[in-house]
């Protein structure tokens, strides 16, 4: 935006002579190759962010039929975090355009700025999750039980009765490598829990 700025200025400072009209049309012309470039590096954050979305689905199935996978736990934690970067630069120009636009509204209460906001917020709306079977749940509800139902099972549950563990059992049975089992004993960093 700053390298905007510097060069609309020193373009507009070029003296142009001609009409008033004139020479307001030909300092708009110097401009345009500025502006196309911006408009560009905003499409293409756009981009980028639906891009990564669609990778984060396909990588989360994927984590979906094969949950020990390490491989793609980390893919998924690297695309995610991607997503996370994309969508708070996204945020700042949303914001840049928001305020440009509320200006030149004149407006004097929050009512175009919160319209933006709340637009943002369905748009960022967790709307629908498909459960193992591949149906589609809607309804919060369900979503919040299809949820439950997800953590219970890969986390597993408890009993009363249980007085000690078949180590042999355990051991013929599916085991988390070596380096899921540190990740599970490892520190939270800050950037984790925020």
């Amino acid at each position: 935006m700053l390298i905007f700025l510097r060069w609309g200025q020193k373009n507009w400072q070029i003296e142009v002579n001609g009409t008033p009209m004139y020479r307001l049309l030909r300092k708009l012309k110097r401009l345009q190759p500025c502006l196309r470039a911006l408009n560009r590096k905003v499409t293409n954050e756009v981009k980028k962010i639906h891009e990564y979305r669609d990778q984060v689905t396909q990588a989360q199935q994927k984590l979906n039929r094969d949950l020990f996978n390490t491989d793609l736990m980390q893919e998924v934690r690297l695309l995610y975090e991607k997503l996370m970067q994309a969508n708070e630069e996204e945020d700042i120009i949303l914001r840049q355009i928001s305020k440009v636009d509320w200006i030149n509204l004149e407006d004097a209460n929050n009512a175009y700025f919160h319209a933006i906001i709340i637009g943002r917020n369905k748009m960022n709306g967790i709307h629908n999750l498909m459960d193992i079977n591949g149906n589609n749940i809607t309804d919060s509800k369900g979503m919040e039980q299809e949820t439950l139902k997800f953590y219970k099972e890969l986390i597993g549950t408890s009993t009363q009765s249980l007085r000690h563990v078949d180590v042999e059992v355990l051991r013929k049975g599916k085991q988390l490598q070596e380096n899921s089992r540190n990740s599970l004993i490892s520190l939270i960093t800050e950037k984790e829990v925020k």
